[in-house]
């Protein structure tokens, strides 16, 4: 869509967490944060951005060809070594070919045929996904990707539609203006005659015809020939025509240029701009989805204080690895799936060295803290937790996993005051005490962690 980028949203850099009782607006936006913040992860934006980029690229191409073939089609009406202007004949070229294309997109359009998106249009599309596909830095699987995500979307809203019409109609517009501008400069710099050619039509039906379509032209003030003009112009008399019949013939010429050729391609233009903003600003996410409605259950559960795994049976748990297993350097803080806005204390960044500290909220980051301790165990690891959370298998395995590769572990407690922390808090020691971690290497005290942290040498 337009919107394609329109659809220009700030990239966020964090995902909080949705409040209690949120609205489908809230829902919806902390929905499109997390796809954006899902597809720079694994390079889909990357690719969306790449692909707007080769879009304007190709449009600008084709502007640029619709700029130089309007110029040439009016310099070569106006010949560089004719000094008259045979006026029907220049607007069948200037004006014919534009009405005849217009004619045949309405035809399609009430036809619902697919060239209601307009040969222009279509060519865009075409240029820009070539020119991505074959693109330097292109990713094929990407790529298709995103067009099997993209086209049921543009598809059923019809901004798909729109946007190639929008697109077509801007390039006629580039042609009609360019033309226009030609024309203009043209009988700037030069001094023409205009002649009316005929063999069997009657000079009366001619003055008719012409005074016929100036009307419109004449009531935007463009001035018009009378009828001893149009009849020395079928006489054939430029030589004879004074400076007034060729200021109204090359008023004129450009009047109907303007009425009969720009300005209805404009009016489409316009049209499709405004379905275009239209859909955009109807377009919703189906939250009653089976997929949205489970990420957003998950994120209630998961930021307030739903609990995961209701009364997990620990039997048959590993266990933690005991202390000074390994040797270790420095110390490390894993914010296990903190609120985002949560801060540590300054003794932990302040200590010499600092601690490091890593959040860790997803199964990929679980997965890289294992990888990055099994290279190179810690001295000192405190996992903080969110006590309104109730522990599931899943990280009290992690912990376990964590404990192979650190020299001292130890867990720190986070409770909030005024929430039911105190029965989960229980949860929570009852399943360290089942994987073998002692109440003793558990804190409830942030600064006394945090002292525990900057102890290490």
């Amino acid at each position: 869509m337009e919107r394609d980028s329109e659809v220009a949203l700030s990239r966020p850099q964090t995902l909080e967490h949705l409040e209690d009782n949120p609205t489908d607006a809230a829902k919806e936006r902390w929905l499109i944060r997390r796809a954006y913040l899902c597809a720079d992860a694994n390079g889909e934006l990357e690719a969306m951005e790449q692909w707007i980029s080769h879009a304007k690229l190709a449009f600008l191409l084709l502007a640029v060809l619709a700029t130089i073939s309007g110029v040439s089609a009016t310099l070569g009406l106006f010949g560089a070594q004719e000094r008259h202007v045979n006026v029907l004949w220049t607007l069948v070229g200037l004006i014919g070919v534009h009405f005849v294309a217009l004619l045949f997109w309405c035809l399609s359009a009430l036809l619902k045929n697919p060239l209601s998106s307009g040969v222009f249009g279509r060519l865009w599309h075409w240029l820009s996904l070539r020119w991505h596909n074959t693109g330097e830095h292109s990713n094929t699987a990407l790529g298709n990707a995103l067009r099997r995500a993209l086209t049921p979307l543009l598809s059923r809203t019809g901004a798909g539609l729109w946007r190639l019409r929008a697109a077509s109609h801007s390039l006629w517009l580039i042609v009609l203006g360019a033309s226009l501008v030609t024309l203009l400069l043209v009988l700037s710099i030069r001094n023409y005659g205009f002649v009316l050619e005929t063999t069997i039509v009657a000079p009366e039906t001619f003055v008719s015809i012409v005074q016929s379509i100036a009307v419109l032209p004449a009531a935007l003030g463009f001035m018009v020939p009378d009828e001893h003009m149009i009849i020395a112009a079928l006489n054939g008399a430029n030589l004879q025509q004074d400076e007034a019949s060729r200021r109204a013939w090359a008023s004129l010429l450009c009047g109907l240029v303007l009425v009969y050729a720009f300005l209805p391609r404009f009016g489409f233009w316009l049209y499709a701009r405004l379905r275009l903003v239209q859909i955009a600003s109807q377009l919703r996410l189906d939250l009653s989805e089976r997929v949205y409605a489970e990420l957003i259950l998950t994120e209630l559960g998961r930021g307030k204080s739903a609990i995961r795994d209701a009364a997990p049976s620990l039997r048959g748990m590993p266990q933690v690895a005991p202390q000074f297993k390994v040797a270790g350097k420095g110390a490390i803080i894993y914010a296990f799936e903190l609120p985002s806005d949560h801060t540590f204390t300054a003794q932990a960044r302040d200590a010499s060295p600092p601690a490091s500290i890593e959040k860790v909220e997803t199964g990929g980051e679980r997965e890289r803290a294992i990888v990055s301790l099994s290279n190179q165990p810690a001295a000192r690891v405190l996992i903080a937790c969110d006590d309104r959370l109730s522990p599931d298998r899943g990280s009290l395995r992690w912990i376990v996993a964590i404990s192979s590769h650190a020299q001292e572990l130890r867990v720190l407690m986070l409770a909030e005051q005024g929430n039911d922390a105190r029965s989960r808090g229980e949860v929570w020691r009852e399943s360290l005490l089942a994987i073998g971690l002692d109440l003793d290497r558990v804190f409830t005290d942030e600064k006394s962690a945090m002292a525990w942290v900057g102890a290490h040498e």
